[in-house]
C-alpha cells in the first residue's frame, strides 16, 4: 500500500467520526498500533487527530520497551539511534517566488558528513533545495551524490546519497552497518508528516522555521525476510508520508535499512502490513566512491572509518 493509500484509510476513519461513529474508528486506530481500545462510553466525542494517532504509537512503544528493557536495554539503542535520524525538507523552486515541499526522513553516516534516504522523494526539477535537520535542531543545507530509483524496482532500487553542506553535523552518533537476521526484531524511526516528539515529551508538528527539538518517532517491527527486505509491524503507529528514507536499525544498534513503503501481504483470509526497506549492506559498492572506507570493527559488525 502507498503511503497516498494509507493516508485514504486513516481520512475514512476521521470522515467515519464526524459522522457520528467515533468509537469505531478510534477502536480501529487504537488497535492499529497495538493498545486494546479503552472503554470510550464515558469520554467525550471529539475528531480523533493525527497526532493522537501517533501519540497512542508513541505511549504503546514506551510500555513495550519499559516491559523489555530489563532483558534487552532497548532504550539505550533506540535514544542513540534517534540520533542519527534527521528530518529532511526537499523545496522544489518555481519561476515564481514561491516553492513546494516534500518531506522524507534519513540517517547521517560517515561521521556527519553524508546522509542516506529513500531515492523517490528527491523526485524533480534539479534547482530542488534540501535541508536537513536533526532532532536537536542543528539544521544544514544538502546536495545530491548519488541515487536510484525505479517506481517497479523494488525496495532496493529506491535510495540516495546526500553531501552535507558546511562542517558535519558532529552531534550525530557514529552509525555502523548491523547484520539482517530473520525473525529479530528492528526499528524504523522517521518524521511522519513532519511530527515528532518535542522538548515536553509531547507528540507534536515541527511548527518552527528552522528546526527545533523534535525527536524521531519509532515503530518496532520483525523482520520477516532478508531479501527483499521487510519487516511485519509489532508495536507503534503505522508509518505515514514523510517517514520515507527513514533508517531501519537491528536491535542492537546497527543500521541495516532504509524505509522506503508500505506493502500488504496476504495469508489466507488475513491481510497484514510490512514495511519494506532498501537493505545497507547491498548498497555498499555503489556509496564506496563517496564514503570513508567501512571496515570490521568486530564479529558481524562494519563501520565506517
Amino acid at each position: 500500500m502507498t503511503f497516498a493509500a494509507t493516508s485514504r484509510v486513516l481520512a475514512q476513519l476521521l470522515v467515519l467520526m464526524l459522522a457520528g461513529g467515533p468509537l469505531v474508528a478510534e477502536s480501529m486506530i487504537h488497535d492499529s498500533v497495538g493498545i486494546p481500545a479503552p472503554a470510550l462510553e464515558a469520554q467525550p466525542r471529539r475528531l480523533f487527530t493525527l497526532i493522537d494517532y501517533f501519540e497512542s504509537g508513541r505511549r504503546a512503544l514506551d510500555a513495550f520497551v519499559s516491559a523489555q528493557d530489563r532483558e534487552h536495554n532497548l532504550a539505550a539503542v533506540i535514544r542513540r539511534a534517534k540520533r542519527a535520524c534527521v528530518r529532511i525538507e526537499i523545496r522544489h523552486h518555481h519561476k515564481d517566488e514561491g516553492y513546494q515541499s516534500v518531506n522524507a526522513s534519513g540517517v547521517v553516516v560517515d561521521g556527519g558528513r553524508l546522509l542516506l534516504t529513500a531515492g523517490h522523494p528527491l523526485e524533480g526539477a534539479p534547482d530542488m533545495e534540501v535541508l536537513v535537520t536533526l532532532a536537536s535542531g542543528e539544521t544544514r543545507r544538502a546536495r545530491m551524490l548519488d541515487r536510484e530509483y525505479e517506481v517497479y524496482g523494488g525496495a532496493s532500487r529506491d535510495w540516495a546519497l546526500l553531501e552535507i553542506l558546511g562542517p558535519p553535523l558532529k552531534s550525530a552518533p557514529p552509525v555502523w552497518i548491523g547484520e539482517i537476521r530473520e525473525g529479530e526484531m528492528a526499528l524504523v524511526l522517521g518524521y511522519p508528516d513532519q511530527i515528532g516528539i518535542n522538548a515536553s515529551g509531547q507528540v507534536a508538528y515541527d511548527s518552527t522555521e528552522e528546526g527545533g527539538y523534535l525527536e524521531p518517532l519509532g515503530t518496532l517491527g520483525v523482520v520477516g525476510r532478508s531479501k527483499p527486505l521487510a519487516l511485519t509491524p509489532q508495536v507503534g503507529a503505522i508509518p505515514m508520508g514523510g517517514m520515507s528514507g527513514g533508517p531501519v536499525f537491528d536491535r542492537r544498534g546497527g543500521l541495516i535499512g532504509i524505509f522506503v513503503s508500505l506493502g500488504k501481504e496476504a495469508s489466507g483470509e488475513n491481510t497484514s502490513f510490512l514495511y519494506n526497506a532498501a537493505p545497507v549492506s547491498g548498497l555498499l559498492d555503489r556509496l564506496q566512491p563517496h564514503t570513508s572506507k567501512v571496515e570490521p570493527q568486530g564479529p558481524g559488525v562494519q563501520a565506517w572509518r
